[in-house]
């Protein structure tokens, strides 16, 4: 495989992972819509000591290896502070996913009320699916990066070889063979 079709190869691989990347984020935050679309309908009917805490967003990833448009999708809990005179000011804290591709039924309920938990239980299932499918998409673009480096560490070996080739003395009459 040559230099141009190795960069065909990425530049088509990183095209596809862009477009899948925004079709999954076109997703996901329609979801995180339909989710506080919901939660604002069951905070209208319920006093407010009764409202929930737990919120979801899509969130950008600014790893320097992340692809632009990769994100992720993030449990939050909120809480309000006192700030300077007297304002209240609210502030968000993650929840820990943990290892798994799902945030835990646990995890969950430990910011959740009861009316907000079923609903988050459904929304996390199909959040889990776009995770998986956002992980399959970095381990396709970690395997292309890995065979990108075995090729170029095989071509460097090569030239190496050839260069070694070059730079011995071969004998005249070539009977002991030309590496002495």
């Amino acid at each position: 495989m040559n230099a141009t079709s190795n960069d065909d190869l990425t530049d088509g691989l990183n095209t596809w992972a862009l477009t899948r990347l925004d079709a999954l984020r076109r997703e996901a935050d329609s979801l995180v819509g339909l989710y506080w679309g919901w939660a604002d309908r069951q905070r209208k009917a319920r006093p407010r000591s009764q409202w929930g805490r737990l919120g979801v967003r899509v969130r950008d990833q600014r790893n320097a290896r992340s692809l632009p448009g990769a994100f992720g999708v993030e449990w939050f809990e909120t809480y309000w502070v006192q700030g300077h005179q007297g304002r209240r000011a609210v502030h968000t804290r993650y929840l820990r996913r943990g290892k798994g591709l799902r945030y835990s039924r646990a995890t969950l309920s430990r910011v959740a009320k009861p009316w907000e938990l079923a609903m988050a239980d459904e929304f996390e299932d199909h959040f889990a699916l776009i995770r998986g499918l956002l992980h399959s998409i970095a381990q396709v673009r970690k395997v292309l990066r890995r065979h990108e480096a075995l090729e170029r560490s095989t071509l460097q070996a090569k030239y190496a070889l050839y260069e070694a080739a070059d730079a011995r003395p071969q004998s005249r009459d070539m009977t002991d063979g030309p590496w002495e």
